[in-house]
């Protein structure tokens, strides 16, 4: 691989972090673009194996990404809405607390429903 292409995937996995993080920033839009685009190259006959790096790529920046945005507010979350937002309602089963790991986060984002 190219310097330059390198350069481009790194661009692509730092988009795709920070969309799916929520950042502020239009990355969906050119996330999007690119993806279309590469349907296009797909379906008139384009390489599989030349495409493959920007779909891995691009999956790999949406899973850091969500698991990143989910473990930050696992972490920063509760202290965060108990300082500025008041104490967090109760609720039945109080103490309790789900633990997600890295896997499951990413099994609940990507499954329909």
């Amino acid at each position: 691989m190219a310097a330059g292409g390198a350069l481009w995937l790194s661009v692509i996995l730092v988009l795709a972090l920070l969309g799916e993080m929520g950042l502020p920033f239009t990355t969906c839009p050119i996330i999007e673009s690119l993806l279309v685009f590469t349907g296009f190259q797909l379906v008139h006959d384009a390489v599989f194996v030349a495409v493959l790096p920007f779909l891995a790529v691009a999956y790999a920046g949406r899973l850091i990404g969500s698991t990143s945005a989910y473990k930050l507010s696992e972490r920063v979350g509760g202290r965060f809405v108990q300082r500025y937002g008041g104490p967090p309602p109760h609720y039945p089963g109080e103490g309790r607390h789900a633990q997600g790991t890295p896997l499951t986060c990413a099994g609940a984002h990507n499954l329909p429903g």
